[in-house]
């Protein structure tokens, strides 16, 4: 793709290098500024193995503009790997909705909103995937950059035990909620920006799929396990009836992503026996 392409009136994305059966196409960066504005923000750097080649990207498609402001949507190291480095090298203040990650500013809240490049963008606390992930919602465009929490393609997975499905699903009904609150007319759609993958078009539409298709998943598993065993436990990622049951639901999918699928499994059964 070209080293720059525009995702809305307001948005533009940048993609790393790192193309993985985790990261699908990259990483996207996503650069976010009114067509007036001499300042962006930056929503997530990306990996630490690809910094400095994807900040030369970067730093072709400002054009001449500051960064005003990094945002990190969640802390996996593909999204803050080169966090360090970009906040040095572009001297830009850094925020997340962990501390942990800010850099000379404080942590966006739940509802809050970020004003800067000549934008306003509201916070929206998505948690499910991690517990600190967070949805930039742009109103004006209208569009929803949904880092991990919904991808370009297929299912994000549940990042046990710090991602709950109980936290995932109600995260699609708000996203659903918000992409609708965000329309006048029904025929008008709100677009999804994902970390990984190309936009896409009806960021509700695919909430609702998405959110079907877990709840699929909880009753697969409902069937093939006997809840009372598990009664009173924490699930472990380790458990070989976890890995058993990874490899019956999961039973094509490659090594690299064999983790992913384990640790979304032993979420899908910590649900049901919280809320069987």
């Amino acid at each position: 793709m070209a080293v720059v392409q525009r995702t809305t009136a307001h948005t533009e994305v940048v993609r790393s290098d790192n193309a993985s059966g985790m990261t699908l196409t990259g990483t996207n960066t996503y650069l976010i500024a009114a067509p007036e504005a001499q300042t962006v923000v930056l929503v997530d750097p990306g990996e630490a193995a690809s910094q400095r080649e994807h900040l030369a990207r970067v730093r072709q498609a400002l054009h001449g503009r500051s960064v005003e402001l990094i945002v990190i949507t969640h802390h996996h190291p593909d999204h803050t790997g080169a966090v360090e480095y970009f906040h040095q090298q572009l001297q830009a203040p850094v925020t997340a909705f962990s501390s942990s990650w800010c850099r000379h500013t404080q942590p966006v809240a739940d509802g809050g909103h970020i004003t800067a490049a000549g934008t306003t963008v509201q916070v929206l606390h998505s948690p499910g995937h991690t517990s600190d992930s967070i949805c930039l919602v742009l109103p004006e465009d209208p569009a929803v950059i949904t880092g991990d929490t919904v991808l370009g393609a297929g299912t994000t997975m549940l990042d046990h035990p710090d991602g709950r499905l109980v936290d995932y699903l109600a995260t699609m009904d708000r996203l659903i909620a918000t992409a609708e609150g965000l329309t006048d007319h029904p025929a008008t759609t709100v677009r999804g920006l994902p970390a990984h993958g190309d936009p896409l078009s009806d960021l509700a539409q695919v909430a609702r799929q998405l959110s079907a298709h877990r709840l699929q998943r909880v009753e697969q598993l409902r069937q093939m396990v006997d809840l009372a065993a598990f009664r009173g436990r924490d699930i472990e990622v380790a458990d070989p009836v976890v890995q058993s049951l990874a490899t019956e639901v999961y039973p094509d999918v490659p090594p690299e992503v064999r983790g992913p699928a384990v640790q979304t499994v032993a979420a899908t059964l910590q649900y049901l026996i919280d809320h069987r």
